[in-house]
């Protein structure tokens, strides 16, 4: 007896529906040379799976685990990535021909110079910024820089707090020559990033009014390295700041008055001959008015005596 076409259409959906759990297509031979393909109704591949446990998609022979003919998208991959090629990298640099005289001392900033980025996804940002200090007064010297991404210092309280934590300090060693005296900088930092436009700045200022520094040719170079992790830290704040975490608030002192790197309070003695060095003039004819008036009293002392 014939079974109606319906009947087995029936028993067919019922029978899958029984095995859906766990459905099973065995191949018709125990040897590699078979294989499961699904194709197009003019025979071009569109899946198959052969015997020795390749899977290729698009791909009519697949040569590995799974070998795709096309763009794979995913939310997430697992594994060191030590095998990849070709891998597209990123990177932004600004530099060439500059001269910037410091005008910011202790309490405010200059920005330098900027690079942007755009991030495809969490990752890490390598940001290196090179130039020279060009010492232009008699008197003691100091460059002090730090590297900040999307934040300003002289706006965010958070901002100057990581600026002083990463700071770098460069000296003019006290040199009393003010012509052709130069000094190399370099200085890096690591940002962990979110996807999105990010910016990097080199913040300077020096530590005194009175003394005169100028930098030349500042590159700022930064590089992404994918990650797959969500950042977490205080370097995604951006300018977008709540009024509490602004520099409205005057009372507000997270770093020691008189010192330079924020943290090192500075004793008597050692600020005296700091502010010395750096009104170094202005002292040594202090000196020679004091000894003049010494000689004026020894003298008189003398011929009181006679």
């Amino acid at each position: 007896m014939k079974i109606p076409s319906r009947i087995l259409l029936i028993i067919s959906t019922l029978t899958i529906v029984l095995m859906a759990q766990e459905t099973t297509v065995k191949l018709p031979t125990t040897d590699n040379t078979s294989s499961f393909n699904v194709t197009k109704s003019n025979n071009d591949i569109i899946l198959k799976a052969t015997a020795d446990g390749y899977i290729g998609i698009g791909k009519l022979i697949p040569s590995t685990a799974l070998d795709v003919n096309g763009v794979v998208t995913a939310t997430q991959f697992k594994g060191d990535g030590s095998q990849l090629t070709n891998v597209k990298s990123l990177a932004n640099t600004i530099g060439g021909n500059q001269r910037h005289q410091v005008l910011s001392n202790y309490g405010s900033w200059d920005n330098v110079r900027q690079v942007t980025l755009t991030c495809p996804g969490s990752g890490t940002v390598i940001a290196i910024a090179s130039g020279y200090c060009d010492w232009e007064s008699k008197g003691w010297d100091l460059y002090l820089g730090g590297i900040l991404m999307d934040q300003d210092p002289n706006t965010s309280w958070a901002a100057e707090n990581e600026w002083y934590s990463y700071l770098n300090i460069i000296t003019d060693y006290n040199c009393e020559d003010s012509s052709d005296q130069y000094t190399s900088f370099a200085q890096h930092r690591a940002f962990s990033v979110t996807a999105g436009t990010h910016n990097f700045y080199l913040w300077v200022n020096k530590y005194s009014s009175a003394s005169i520094t100028e930098l030349g040719d500042v590159n700022i170079s930064v590089m992404f390295f994918p990650t797959g992790y969500v950042a977490t830290s205080s370097s995604n704040i951006t300018n977008t700041l709540s009024t509490s975490e602004t520099k409205s608030d005057k009372n507000h002192k997270p770093f020691l008055p008189g010192s330079i790197d924020g943290n090192t309070p500075f004793k008597a003695d050692k600020l005296d001959k700091i502010l010395q060095a750096v009104d170094s003039e202005n002292r040594i004819k202090e000196l020679e008015t004091e000894v003049s008036e010494l000689k004026k009293l020894v003298n008189e002392l003398l011929s009181n005596q006679n």
